[in-house]
């Protein structure tokens, strides 16, 4: 990275280059960062990458004159194995059972609602249907008396 950096600037020897961390948090807020101490000042390795190495690492790159050239931030967020399954095949299969037991799961959740609507329009159309008798039965009688 700092060989990218000295052919960006035109810096040829001598780079001070300075290292910032936030613990366990992505920002780039500068309140947040303390001076972290890099064992090479070009480059970090972190191998391999645990938990306590998550958070913001920010490189300060200054000229001679400590003018800041360049400002770099990385972001590293460590999440569990039990999270993120990084062998593609199991993984597909774990997703696509999850899929089938979720379509599973929606249609068993249909059911009841279909069969509320239609008890619900049933007992509507059986009581339409008893109002319009009644009210038929009612004009039949006024005319017979009539």
């Amino acid at each position: 990275m700092l060989a990218a950096l000295r052919g960006q600037t035109g810096l040829k020897t001598f780079d001070p280059v300075s290292w910032r961390y936030a613990r366990g948090i992505i920002s780039s807020d500068d309140t947040l960062f303390a001076r972290w101490n890099a064992p090479l000042l070009e480059r970090v390795i972190l191998d391999p990458v645990m938990e306590e190495d998550a958070g913001t690492y920010c490189c300060v790159v200054q000229d001679a004159s400590f003018r800041r050239v360049k400002r770099v931030y990385w972001g590293i967020r460590v999440l569990p194995s039990s999270v993120l399954n990084l062998d593609y095949e199991s993984s597909l299969a774990q997703w696509d059972s999850g899929n089938q037991k979720q379509n599973q799961t929606e249609s068993d959740q249909r059911t009841p609602l279909i069969y509320t609507v239609l008890i619900s329009l049933s007992l509507a159309g059986i009581g339409a249907g008893l109002m319009l008798l009644g009210l038929w039965w009612t004009l039949r009688r006024r005319e017979f008396m009539c």
